[in-house]
C-alpha cells in the first residue's frame, strides 16, 4: 500500500524526478547547516526542505531525510510542538507526511528563489490564464500520537509568516499578457500541510473560469481543510466563497458545481476532536448566484480506514 501511495503522490505533483549525485546533497547539507549555526531558520529551513524533497522523489540516490538527523539535533526540531492522533490509518499517516516532503521535491530551479526562501509550489493553466502558489518552506516536529507508541515526524509545512500567495498571469497562446496583483493566503496564523493541484473550472456557467484551490491547513493538534474559489477579474482574484472542512474533515469539489463539505464529530462525551469516530458530510450545490445545501449525512471517520483516498483522491 505504501507504494501505491507514494506513486498516488507522485503523480499528483506531476514532475518528474532525476537522480543527482553525492555533490549535490552535500551542498544542501552543508548550507543547510551553516544556516543553522547562523541561526538562520529561514534559510536552513529552505536548504533542509530541498534536500528533503529531492531525496523523497529521487529514488535512485538512496538519500533521505535521515542523512539530516545530526542536524535536527540541535534544532528546532528536536521538540515536537504539534501533533496527531496514530489512530488514523497508517497510510493516512504516511501521506500526510510524505505529501509534505514531496511539495519540495522541484527538478526546475527556475522555479526557486534562493533570496527570499521561496518556491513555485503549484502552477497550471488554461487557454487564458496561468496560475502558480508561490511560498516558503517551514520544518516543525509533530508526534503521533498512540496508546503505547508515540512517535516523532517532521513536516515540511508552507510557511503562513512568510504569506504563501498566488499569481495569475493572462497569457495569449503561452505568450504573457498581464501579470495581476498578487493574492495572499488567509491562513489566520496556520501554515499549509499539503497543497492540491489547482484547478480551473467554470462555477457559474459564464464561460470562464474560476480557479479553485484546495489545501490542508495544519493546527497545533491536526488540522483542517479549505477550499477556496476565486473569481479572475481585470484586477485580479476576488474570493467567491470558502469551504472549510474543521476537525480533519474534508473540503473538495465533486462533479460539476457540486462541493463536499465535511467534518469529524462523536456522540461520545468528553472526547478531543482527535479522538472523533465520524464525519458529517454536507453537498453543496451553486444555483442561481448562491450556494445551496442539497444533501446531508453521517459516515464512519474516514481517517480510520482506506476510505480517506476516495475522498483524498477521487479513489479508493
Amino acid at each position: 500500500m505504501k507504494k501505491i501511495l507514494i506513486l498516488i503522490t507522485f503523480l499528483c505533483f506531476a514532475r518528474l524526478s532525476f537522480a543527482y549525485d553525492d555533490n549535490y546533497y552535500s551542498t544542501f547539507y552543508e548550507k543547510a547547516s551553516q544556516a543553522i549555526e547562523k541561526g538562520n531558520d529561514e534559510e536552513a529551513d529552505f536548504y533542509l526542505a530541498r534536500y528533503i524533497g529531492r531525496s523523497f522523489l529521487d529514488k535512485e540516490s538512496k538519500k533521505s531525510i535521515a542523512d539530516l538527523y545530526p542536524l535536527f539535533v540541535s534544532y528546532k526540531v528536536s521538540k515536537p510542538t504539534a501533533f496527531i492522533s496514530g489512530k488514523y490509518s497508517e497510510d493516512f499517516l504516511d501521506w500526510f507526511i510524505g505529501s509534505s516532503h514531496a511539495q519540495w521535491g522541484y527538478d526546475d530551479d527556475e522555479d526557486i528563489d534562493p533570496e527570499t526562501h521561496s518556491f513555485g509550489i503549484r502552477t497550471n493553466e488554461n487557454n487564458e490564464y496561468i496560475a502558480t502558489v508561490i511560498g516558503s518552506p517551514y520544518l516543525e516536529g509533530w508526534s503521533v500520537l498512540k496508546d503505547k507508541d508515540t512517535k516523532t515526524a517532521i513536516l515540511t509545512l508552507i510557511d503562513f509568516k512568510q504569506k504563501p500567495y498566488i499569481v495569475v498571469i493572462k497569457h495569449e497562446n503561452g505568450v504573457p499578457k498581464k501579470v495581476f496583483e498578487n493574492m495572499e493566503f488567509d491562513l489566520d496564523e496556520h501554515c499549509i500541510q499539503h497543497l492540491w493541484p489547482l484547478e480551473f473550472h467554470d462555477l457559474d456557467s459564464d464561460g470562464k473560469d474560476e480557479l479553485w484551490v484546495r489545501y490542508n491547513k495544519a493546527w497545533a493538534d491536526g488540522f483542517s481543510q479549505e477550499l477556496a474559489i476565486y473569481k479572475i477579474k481585470d484586477n485580479g482574484l476576488e474570493l467567491i466563497k470558502k469551504f472549510e472542512g474543521e476537525a480533519e474533515g474534508i473540503a473538495r469539489r465533486l462533479e460539476g458545481n457540486a462541493i463536499e463539505v465535511g467534518h469529524g464529530f462523536t456522540d461520545k462525551e468528553a472526547i478531543g476532536h482527535l479522538g472523533y469516530d465520524q464525519h458529517h458530510l454536507e453537498v453543496w450545490q451553486y444555483k442561481d448566484g448562491e450556494f445551496i445545501k442539497v444533501s446531508e449525512r453521517n459516515v464512519p471517520h474516514i481517517l480510520w480506514s482506506d476510505e480517506w483516498q476516495k475522498y483524498y483522491f477521487g479513489q479508493k
